[in-house]
């Protein structure tokens, strides 16, 4: 017969010993590519989505050859990549992938 030991939930305090969550922001680069597929959507198109997007979220960005280059606030530049994927999706892209980095 065994026994069943209930254990204290994982919160954010004991997760991220060590983190000061109480901060309200949190800076962030971040290097950003999205590929379309299956879609015949020029891909200049594609880029101006991306840029109008960019703009929209008011972070600092610049595009190069293989993607973007972002620097912010960590949440917004994660809104500014999900509302890129949304962009192109509404453009009639079936599938979008993204590939992150650091610049």
């Amino acid at each position: 017969m065994s026994t069943y030991t209930a254990k204290a939930p994982t919160t954010a305090a004991t997760f991220l010993a060590g983190i000061d969550t109480t901060k309200d922001t949190l800076p962030c680069s971040a290097d950003f590519a999205v590929y379309p597929i299956g879609t015949t959507v020029p891909f200049s198109d594609v880029i101006e989505a991306i840029e109008q997007v960019l703009k929209k979220c008011h972070i600092e960005y610049k595009i190069h050859e293989q993607g973007t280059i972002m620097h912010g606030e960590m949440s917004v530049i994660m809104h500014a990549i999900k509302t890129c994927h949304q962009a192109l999706l509404a453009m009639g892209c079936p599938q979008v992938i993204s590939k992150y980095g650091t610049p």
